[in-house]
């Protein structure tokens, strides 16, 4: 039982020895700064976050430029990283703090979760490491260690889990605030670099078993069950799906549509295409094509040209298989809609697009990054 009352002691210790060092938000007491790395390292890998958090920081370098922003340019610079919901909302959540909060961060977690894109556990994150309130997060990292040192092998995701796992995670806290900082640092770090997913390093080398401070207490490693713990609800085969884009080409111009709603290329530029099918399903993709142009270009004279090699991209939960079609135009008619726009090709580098379509467009006309 001392053991676990020194759960926090023996982490904080740890991380002065064996803590990650060198990341660009580490020690970040602006709740900004904090808030952005959050939701940028949500479903995204830290090295791909460390280049693209500069840059995005260089374009947006405080909440109120960031809330007077356009969308568009928001989508633009985030353009490459996924899960653009976090993009959208990173937007909307900046202009509610700078028109309604006077551009000033709520410093309680219970607060900060009620802003869009905030979950529990990005909350508990910028009010412990900006305010020093004493509230655990609660991430896959978290999760992970705590269900294996107490044994809690019921499935991570259910409701009644997560709720035993902060009950834990809440009871484990430092005393003093002054800690919470540089102890929810060491929460993160340690999942990251020794109670890791695969390859723990209590299994992987013996010699580095000095580094897991909580062996002695832990469950899962005295049990032989390091690799077991936690338990996951076995995932389905990744779904595939087909679709056929359409490059509409006219004068120098090409045809952009702009996604609409909230969906997963939401408020992006694309362009146009048809409808996304099953792989393994019979499609007619050229009278698809013809209906999709028809709603665009209408009673217009086109020339269908080449169809280009299909083309690959994996999401997290499906992967798209896309062929590319050209179509030719003699000349540009009047767009019916604001979200379809002709686009000088000179002018293709200053738009938010999905990372498949960034390449495609780059590939195809030659671009430069």
């Amino acid at each position: 039982m001392s053991e676990v009352k020194n759960f926090a002691a023996k982490l904080l210790t740890w991380r002065k020895a064996y803590g990650r060092q060198g990341l660009p938000w580490q020690n970040e007491k602006d709740p900004y700064k904090v808030w952005l790395s959050e939701i940028m390292l949500q479903q995204t890998q830290v090295l791909t976050v460390i280049e693209r958090y500069h840059s995005f920081l260089k374009r947006f370098p405080n909440i109120d430029v960031l809330a007077k922003s356009s969308q568009d340019d928001v989508l633009h610079e985030w353009a490459g990283l996924g899960y653009y919901t976090r993009a959208r909302n990173l937007h909307r959540c900046a202009q509610i703090i700078h028109e309604s909060l006077n551009s000033e961060f709520p410093k309680k977690a219970e607060e900060l979760e009620q802003l869009p894109g905030i979950g529990r556990s990005t909350a508990a994150a910028i009010a412990a490491f900006c305010f020093e309130e004493r509230v655990s997060i609660l991430d896959g990292n978290v999760k992970r260690l705590l269900s294996r040192v107490f044994g809690i092998r019921s499935i991570i995701s259910q409701v009644q889990t997560e709720k035993k796992l902060l009950e834990i995670a809440e009871s484990m806290l430092p005393k003093n605030k002054k800690d919470m900082p540089a102890y929810t640092q060491a929460l993160m770090d340690f999942g990251a670099t020794v109670c890791k997913p695969k390859q723990a390093l209590c299994l992987i080398d013996k010699k580095e078993v000095r580094k897991c401070i909580y062996q002695n207490i832990c469950f899962a490693y005295r049990e032989d069950q390091v690799e077991l713990i936690p338990q996951k609800i076995k995932k389905e085969k990744t779904k595939e799906v087909m679709s056929e884009m359409l490059l509409i080409v006219s004068k120098g111009h090409v045809l952009l549509e702009k996604k609409s709603g909230e969906g997963i290329w939401g408020g992006l530029w694309s362009l146009p295409e048809t409808k996304w099918v099953d792989k393994n399903e019979e499609s007619n993709f050229e009278l698809a094509m013809y209906d999709a142009i028809s709603k665009i270009i209408s009673k217009k004279q086109y020339q269908i040209g080449k169809i280009y090699t299909p083309r690959r991209h994996v999401f997290t939960h499906r992967i798209l298989y896309f062929q590319v079609r050209q179509i030719n135009i003699e000349n540009k008619n009047k767009l019916a809609s604001e979200d379809w726009i002709w686009c000088p090709i000179e002018d293709l580098k200053g738009f938010g697009y999905p990372k498949p379509i960034k390449e495609l467009l780059s590939d195809f006309f030659n671009l430069t990054q």
